[in-house]
């Protein structure tokens, strides 16, 4: 219904706009320069021929109908105009201008250094950015790190992902509870007590924490200081939860 009212509302600017050009025609055609008041039917010293317009109400059913091949010139016109329009951006303000050209690099994002919009978008706060920049292993300052206890899996992550991933799959997890873990296929961790199971790639590595941080596993540096930055500096996130 939406469509139709719109096309028809586009007919109708195209109609009056062919409208307004005859307009404006038969007043150029009507006009008298000579600025003197005649009688109708009668010619003006000046060549111009004035007659009795109550004759034209006799027309006016017939002038309300274009013929059709008039209307479908104009509705090309129209649409030629709405296409162009819809072939290129065109800005609001001289994109030369400095002011302008500064402006537009402050919005962008820098995502490519800083992106942690699935950390912005997620409604139930299931991902956060472990920073790990202290330990020189990382491109990134941040990493996203993925609480499964938080997550009802919405995929709001993945729709706003500026990248191909999906947070919630993709990240590294970590689980509050065992049998969360070893329902999950995602890459993670458990911690329970002093003891720490770690799933990469679907194959699990036991291993142990220490009282200062310090993991005992046999799986890689990056791996090892994501878990170890948990365990020091966000420990309540490894605070127990309601099975």
């Amino acid at each position: 219904v939406r469509c139709i009212a719109s096309a028809r509302d586009a007919v109708d600017k195209a109609i009056d706009m062919v409208y307004e050009e005859l307009a404006a025609e038969d007043e150029d055609e009507e006009e008298c320069s000579c600025g003197h008041e005649h009688a109708d039917d009668e010619e003006c010293s000046c060549g111009h021929h004035h007659h009795d317009h109550d004759h034209d109400d006799e027309d006016e059913d017939g002038a309300d109908e274009m013929p059709d091949e008039d209307l479908r010139i104009a509705e090309d016109r129209f649409f030629e105009d709405i296409a162009a329009k819809k072939s290129r951006l065109k800005p609001s303000v001289d994109t030369s201008d400095e002011f302008f050209a500064r402006t537009e690099a402050r919005r962008c994002m820098e995502c490519s250094y800083l992106c942690l919009k699935c950390v912005d978008v997620c409604p139930n706060r299931a991902n956060i950015g472990i920073d790990l920049r202290e330990t020189g292993l990382f491109e990134d300052p941040f990493q996203v790190l993925h609480i499964d206890a938080y997550c009802n899996e919405c995929g709001n992550c993945a729709t706003f992902c500026p990248h191909s991933g999906r947070p919630y799959k993709d990240k590294f997890t970590l689980f509050s509870l065992r049998e969360d873990f070893e329902n999950s296929t995602n890459s993670g961790f458990l911690v329970e007590n002093d003891e720490v199971s770690i799933r990469l790639d679907g194959k699990v590595y036991q291993g142990n924490i220490g009282k200062d941080g310090s993991l005992n596993a046999d799986v890689s540096e990056e791996i090892k200081a994501i878990i170890e930055e948990v365990f020091l500096s966000y420990s309540y996130l490894l605070s127990p939860v309601e099975e």
